[in-house]
Order: C-alpha cells, then sequence, then structure tokens
C-alpha cells in the first residue's frame, strides 16, 4: 500500500505538468475554433482511443452500462470545466487561468465539507486559505484596491466557474464508487463527454476550421488529447483511490509554476511581477500540505 501512495504522489506530479503545459498549448487554439466543438474533437477521439485500446486488451465494456449514470454526472463536471476553461482563455492569459485553477484544493474542501457535512481540522483550512491568498492576488492583478472595487478580470471569473465544476468532479470520483480501474473511468468519462458535448455544440460545429489547422494546431491538439486528456484523466482516477481527496487537489498548486514556465521559455510570454507574488503564497502551502501528508502517510 505504501508503494500505491508514492506511486499516487509521483502520478500527481505528473497530472499537475501536464495540466500546467495545456493552459498555455490550449491558447494556441482558444480562437481558431469553438471551445465547445474543440472540447468534443477532444474528448470523442480520447474515447475512440481508450475503447479501441481496451478492446485490444480483451477487456469487456460492461462497464460503460453498468456506471452509466455515475460516469456520465463525473462527465457533465468535466466537460463543463473544460468549455469554460477554452472560453477564458479568450480573455485572460494562460498563466493567469492557471493560478485561478489553483483555488481547486481550497474549494473542493469547502465541497466536501458540503457533502460529508463535517467540519475539517482548522490547520488545514488555515494552509489552504494561504494558498487561495496567492490566488486572490493574481486576480486582483496585485492591485488590493480592485477587490474592493470588485474589478474583477471577466476571463478570471470565467475560470473561477469552471474550477468549481473541475472540484466537484474530484469529491463525486471517490464517492461515486465505480468499480473499474482508472483506465476504465477515463473511457467512460471521455465517451459520456463526448456524448454530451455532440449535443452542447450541434450549433457550433465547423469542421472547415479544422481543415485549416496548422502543424502548430495539430501537435496542440495532439497533446491536448494524449496529455492533457487521456494522461490527466488516467492519473487523477489513480491517485485519487489512494491518497485523501485534500491531498490529490494540492498538488494543484504546482500547476501555475509549470505553467509560467512554459509561457516564459517556450511562449517567450513576459510575466507581470504579481504572478511571481502569488505563486510564493502557493509553494508554501503546497510544501505545508505535502510535509503534513507525508507524515501520515
Amino acid at each position: 500500500m505504501h508503494s500505491k501512495v508514492l506511486l499516487s504522489h509521483a502520478a500527481m506530479i505528473c497530472f499537475s505538468i501536464f495540466v500546467g503545459g495545456s493552459f498555455v498549448i490550449s491558447a494556441v487554439l482558444a480562437d481558431q475554433i469553438s471551445p465547445e466543438f474543440l472540447t468534443l474533437l477532444r474528448f470523442s477521439t480520447s474515447a475512440v482511443l481508450l475503447i479501441c485500446l481496451i478492446i485490444y486488451c480483451k477487456n469487456k465494456l460492461a462497464f460503460l452500462i453498468d456506471y452509466w449514470m455515475s460516469l456520465s454526472i463525473l462527465a457533465l463536471c468535466y466537460v463543463l470545466f473544460f468549455i469554460l476553461m477554452f472560453y477564458s482563455l479568450r480573455f485572460t492569459s494562460p498563466t493567469s487561468a492557471a493560478i485561478i485553477f489553483t483555488l481547486l484544493p481550497f474549494i473542493s474542501l469547502c465541497l466536501g465539507q458540503l457533502f460529508d457535512r463535517k467540519l475539517s481540522g482548522l490547520r488545514t483550512f488555515l494552509v489552504l486559505a494561504l494558498g487561495a491568498s496567492g490566488a486572490l492576488i493574481v486576480i486582483v492583478r496585485g492591485e488590493p484596491q480592485n477587490l474592493f472595487a470588485f474589478k474583477f478580470n471577466f476571463g478570471d471569473l470565467i475560470m473561477l466557474l469552471g474550477t468549481i465544476f473541475h472540484a466537484l468532479y474530484i469529491v463525486l470520483l471517490p464517492k461515486m464508487k465505480i468499480k473499474a480501474d482508472p483506465l476504465q473511468i477515463t473511457t467512460g468519462v471521455t465517451f459520456y463527454g463526448a456524448i454530451l458535448l455532440f449535443f452542447i455544440s450541434l450549433r457550433d460545429v465547423d469542421i472547415e476550421a479544422v481543415y485549416n489547422f496548422s502543424i502548430e494546431h495539430w501537435l496542440s491538439f495532439s497533446y491536448l488529447v494524449i496529455c492533457a486528456s487521456i494522461g490527466t484523466f488516467s492519473l487523477l482516477a489513480f491517485a485519487s483511490r489512494n491518497i485523501s481527496t485534500t491531498h490529490v487537489s494540492s498538488y494543484t498548486y504546482l500547476i501555475p509554476v509549470w505553467a509560467a514556465l512554459v509561457d516564459t521559455f517556450v511562449m517567450t510570454d513576459k510575466i507581470p511581477p504579481y504572478f511571481w507574488i502569488g505563486i510564493i503564497p502557493i509553494l508554501i502551502c503546497n510544501l505545508l500540505l505535502l510535509k503534513t501528508r507525508a507524515i501520515s502517510a
């Protein structure tokens, strides 16, 4: 069991890297194609690849029927997250969106307490609040007066709403008690997500936009399918079975670091100083959580 815990930590580090890169990569496609249609292509491609893999491994697809309701609910949460994330990137930067995403552990904690009807320790709440303060610095652009004047970036608010749906996915995943392995859960989420997206994106189907994809667009799309969809879904499903919800979501605090590094060194974008100021309490929060959980694990 101890080895599974360590593997779960390693899985979540990989998860944070994949997601951090996806914010920057998604920005490449944000203005090229509608968020709904892009997410449909992403989910449907992932579902086809995963179903073919399961059939190749001679495993049954009965879990798609046995847990269709649970998988559909999880798929809806993830679908709404991705659509809102792509919309937000039209109004805010990838690094800013990634830092807003670091509110995930705090939101997950609050939603978890709401579902379980019990309060967590004060120390955990304060540590997560410290991390949330870093995200807040970015939301108000490093200017406290923006908070009191309720002057927020529209893209950041959209990203915040998307983060709430992602947190709901993390909270609901272990509660669904789906008797399937991580790969099967990932297959189910992408399969039913594709079905939901088909009806959501009927008015936004634009095949011509896909034909006009450049090599950069195809490489970006491939990354989103393989790493940011199949990879992250599987890693999250595996880790959520072996470590706590709070611990799983705490790794999202590393995401803006990866996003900022990719933005700076790959996309050659200049990061404003308040981004780095916001990352400081986020990193401190993550280190405190890791220290606490490492002792308890």
